[in-house]
């Protein structure tokens, strides 16, 4: 080049062809397949949102893309729990109405060994009609 003619100008984003491997069907099957197992229906969702995240991030090589990276991930994290919060909670529930229902059930084992019969439907007043049902009569003996 001499010094009169001008340089070629070149483009700052030249995107590469996105080459598909072997080796990148595998890893594509493998992470359909991860966030079929860990998010189940969504996981068609998280599956395209990484997909194209990767083509994203091999066609665009900057800082701004880091940014996004880091967003995306940290937003699929924050997916990823849900799912925990949700079966604590359901077995949390569970828990506590399986010793609710433990309770219940001693209660009317100590009741009927006590008395040698179970507790009647309901207590009648002086003239027959209903008042209580059989749940006061194992309050004493509920912990």
């Amino acid at each position: 080049m001499t010094a009169t003619e001008p340089e070629p100008a070149t483009s700052q984003f030249q995107p590469r062809p996105f080459q598909f491997s072997l080796r990148t069907m595998l890893l594509v099957f493998v992470v359909l397949a991860s966030s079929l197992g860990v998010f189940g229906g969504w996981g068609v969702v998280v599956f395209a949102l990484v997909v194209g995240l990767a083509i994203f991030l091999q066609q665009v090589e900057s800082l701004g893309s880091l940014v996004w990276l880091a967003l995306v991930v940290l937003f699929l994290m924050c997916l990823g729990l849900l799912p925990a919060v949700e079966s604590s909670r359901g077995s949390s529930r569970r828990s506590i109405c399986g010793n609710n229902l433990k309770q219940i059930a001693l209660a009317l084992y100590s009741y009927t060994k006590r008395m040698v019969a179970t507790p009647p439907a309901y207590i009648a007043d002086s003239s027959g009609k209903p008042m209580h049902s059989w749940r006061v009569l194992i309050l004493p003996y509920m912990e």
